[in-house]
């Protein structure tokens, strides 16, 4: 039975764990400027040796200036070397409030850094009973100085450290302790899930009332991304701070069904909560986002102004093109979308090529319809790619007839295609907008080939 403890309890029973060595200092602090420059001076001479010089200025600042690199040389890392320096200090019980760091590009803040690493609020690079010590000090006012790692201690991403964070964190070393056996089978169950066994998928958002489903190929999508999934991270204390989450309900003959929940860094799977790769997280969003609301009807033929239906290596045939046969691919690590007779016809370009094992691209939606009004149908589909030149959604149209294929796509927009009232429409959504997944499309309209270009006639702007 998941413990349900209030937040206030959270912090009495934080209060009454503080211990006498919680107060205990191991040496006095060391306060004199000369001595802690000396301190920094031996770590600067031992791992940057003439890179830095420490003076102390008259306001009484520690003040360490690292000189320029020589043009050619790597950048040197601020955040470790901050992080090197915070670690020699305190290991030398020395005062860190009165240093700071000078590079050639400007003075370092700490308060700006993140740390990589979630609940590293004394900034050393983990986390661990201290950084859990020194946030309950500092939220009961024992610690006075600044927080420089709140950043780190915003486990629920609420833009502020507080008494919730507190007690996130703590159960999360306390479940440390006993919970590998439950991690460990959490990944085995979804690295083990056949897609071709699951009899349905629906998805919705929690606010919403209906759910909806998933194509064929959307189930795919969503266990191929579900076994990307490599960090497994037991939370019985997981909070879903805001309504705004995602409930996928996978229903499997003769297995218990999965309800999966995806909420920033949490993927709940039957009830028991998880911290995983925000990445995973923002992925299955994404493909919840395309399918709520998109609600394209999937066709299972292949008719003038129906869908392509989503499968692997489908072939085609045209009645108004007798001799030809176009090879459909909807999913794929080989960079091949459709063929002619055997010869690629459509593909992912331009140097843009993935290998096996990274991202794939694949195609979300195909539609056989004439645009450019010659009475002959084209293909277009939305394609998705994840790679450095295009990053989302793009629009891929092959004439057949005339041999040549178009593309709607670059950094700043995201296209995709939709059917609605037996017409095809584009979509467009600036990557601005993108940030909020749910922002209405800022344009929507016919698509056109005009001067060898693919289109968008807008009807509605929003």
């Amino acid at each position: 039975m998941k413990k349900k403890i209030s937040l206030f309890l959270c912090l009495a029973l934080a209060v009454s764990n503080i211990t006498v060595s919680d107060f205990s200092v191991k040496a006095e602090t060391v306060t004199n400027k000369v001595q802690i420059a000396s301190i920094i001076q031996k770590y600067i001479n031992t791992s940057y040796p003439d890179k830095a010089n420490v003076e102390i200025q008259s306001n009484g600042t520690v003040m360490v200036t690292f000189s320029k690199t020589p043009e050619g040389n790597e950048k040197y890392d601020r955040p470790l070397i901050f992080s090197e320096i915070l670690n020699e200090l305190k290991d030398n019980n020395a005062d860190h409030t009165v240093v700071k760091i000078q590079f050639s590009d400007g003075l370092f803040k700490p308060e700006e850094l993140v740390s990589p690493v979630s609940g590293d609020v004394n900034r050393d690079y983990k986390f661990n009973s201290e950084d859990l010590v020194l946030f309950r000090k500092w939220l009961l006012g024992i610690q006075n100085n600044n927080l420089t790692g709140w950043m780190a201690a915003d486990i629920n991403n609420n833009r502020k450290a507080d008494v919730a964070d507190f007690c996130m964190l703590k159960q999360i070393l306390l479940d440390e302790l006993n919970t590998s056996e439950t991690e460990h089978n959490a990944k085995a169950e979804i690295n083990a899930i056949n897609p071709e066994t699951i009899t349905s998928v629906e998805v919705k958002r929690a606010t919403d009332k209906a759910y909806t489903s998933l194509s064929d190929m959307q189930i795919k999508e969503l266990i191929r991304v579900l076994q990307l999934n490599e960090q497994y991270r037991k939370n019985d204390s997981y909070m879903l701070s805001s309504a705004d989450f995602i409930i996928f309900n996978i229903t499997r003959p003769n297995e218990q069904n999965l309800l999966l929940q995806v909420h920033e860094q949490h993927l709940v799977i039957n009830g028991t909560g998880f911290y995983t790769n925000t990445t995973i997280c923002d992925m299955l969003k994404q493909l919840a986002v395309m399918a709520i609301k998109q609600k394209t009807p999937w066709k299972t033929d292949f008719k003038s102004h129906e869908v392509i239906p989503l499968e692997v290596n489908e072939s085609y045939s045209f009645e108004e093109f007798p001799d030809t046969t176009i090879t459909w691919t909807g999913y794929t690590y080989n960079n091949r979308f459709f063929d002619k007779n055997g010869i690629v016809i459509s593909e992912i370009s331009d140097g843009m090529k993935t290998e096996k094992n990274v991202m794939p691209q694949g195609i979300f939606n195909a539609f056989s319809t004439d645009i450019n009004g010659d009475g002959h149908p084209e293909i277009a589909a939305s394609i998705f790619n994840q790679d450095e030149e295009i990053n989302g959604y793009f629009i891929q149209v092959y004439d057949i007839f005339n041999n040549k294929s178009y593309r709607l796509a670059d950094d700043y927009q995201q296209y995709h295609l939709s059917f609605k009232n037996e017409e095809l429409f584009a979509e467009q959504l600036s990557n601005v907008s993108a940030y909020d997944i749910w922002s209405d499309y800022d344009i929507i309209g016919k698509l056109t080939i005009e001067d060898d270009k693919l289109l968008i006639i807008p009807e509605v702007i929003g």
